[in-house]
């Protein structure tokens, strides 16, 4: 994965519809075709979209409530909107009085620490310490902050208002971790490990837009268009492995006649500009969930640029004109605005 070679409220659509639609099984088998006929699914809202699982297993509904109970999880741990217990606890500490720090379990510290290193591998795109901005862009109902709080929020965020210390993260007054860019991939990639447990060779877990396939299967992936509500940019084919769709079509509010999306740039406090739409193909989601925040911060040249250096990693991004940028590995399949 990635991680490790790397070591080495807003408007939702109205339909809720995913980022990334599954269309069908690709080039399947008449043996294969039969099993996908055979194949169910369940959805559930949560993690504030709609969650799909789909598996061909024959004993499915273990499998399915494995699934859904380990995002919920996640959910319940890592949440900014619902109050997630590992964030409240961090982002109530008190940086002026808390001396001793707070101690990170083994999972929180994990996804702390990949979220460091995307951070810079990105040059600072993806920020785990920006939730002083988002907070104050969740919370603007009406008309967009005032400039003077967007700076005073800026000054709060940036990974260096805390550090990790022997297994303890301290922060600065004021600093916030979020993990709305990356919390979600990683609950699909640990709902897929659930359904593998459970017994299941085979399956889909389609978060909103972030989905993991896996088995031998390829299935085909029709990434939406992010302005035409009925229609697809292209389709992918996806064999074990990950899609993650940010858009600024997901979450949204019209302030003063303009919309205003929830991918905050950490280097202006406002959200990101340039592009519409970042599609990242990876290994697995946690990693394409974090860099399609990261690239559309950096835009089009320099989101296309980063990705092109990862192996196995490959990258759709849609700009504010409509023009499309590809990486190398997409060359030959066709997107169209």
């Amino acid at each position: 994965m990635f991680m490790t070679r790397i070591a080495n409220i807003f408007k939702m659509p109205a339909a809720l519809t995913a980022a990334a639609i599954i269309v069908a099984a690709a080039g399947c088998s008449p043996a294969e075709r039969r099993t996908e006929r055979r194949a169910e699914s369940r959805s559930r809202l949560m993690m504030d979209t709609l969650v799909e699982i789909k598996t061909s297993a024959r004993s499915r509904e273990h499998i399915f409530d494995a699934a859904f109970d380990e995002i919920g999880r996640i959910e319940k741990k890592y949440s900014v909107y619902g109050g997630g217990a590992a964030m409240t606890a961090i982002n109530t500490l008190d940086g002026r009085t808390d001396a001793a720090g707070a101690i990170l379990d083994d999972e929180t510290r994990f996804l702390l620490d990949f979220a460091l290193r995307i951070s810079s591998f990105s040059s600072g795109a993806l920020d785990p310490a920006v939730g002083a901005l988002s907070r104050l862009w969740r919370d603007a109902e009406t008309q967009p902050p005032p400039a003077d709080r967007i700076a005073a929020a800026r000054l709060l965020s940036g990974i260096g208002r805390i550090k990790i210390v022997d297994g303890k993260l301290y922060k600065k007054a004021g600093a916030l971790l979020d993990f709305g860019a990356f919390a979600k991939g990683y609950a699909v990639d640990k709902a897929v490990e659930k359904m593998k447990s459970a017994g299941a060779k085979e399956g889909i877990v389609n978060a909103g837009g972030d989905i993991r396939v896996f088995g031998q299967r390829t299935w085909n992936i029709a990434v939406k268009h992010p302005r035409k509500e009925s229609e697809f940019l292209g389709v992918i084919p996806l064999r074990d492995k990950a899609v993650a769709t940010s858009g600024d079509y997901e979450r949204f509010r019209e302030l003063d006649g303009r919309r205003y999306h929830h991918i905050i740039d950490p280097f202006t406090g406002f959200p990101a500009e340039g592009v519409i739409s970042v599609s990242i193909i990876a290994d697995d989601c946690l990693t394409a969930d974090a860099l399609s925040t990261a690239v559309f911060v950096l835009g089009a040249k320099r989101g296309i640029a980063l990705i092109e250096k990862i192996e196995g990693a490959e990258c759709v991004i849609v700009d504010k004109r409509g023009g499309i940028h590809k990486t190398a590995g997409l060359k030959t399949i066709p997107f169209t605005y």
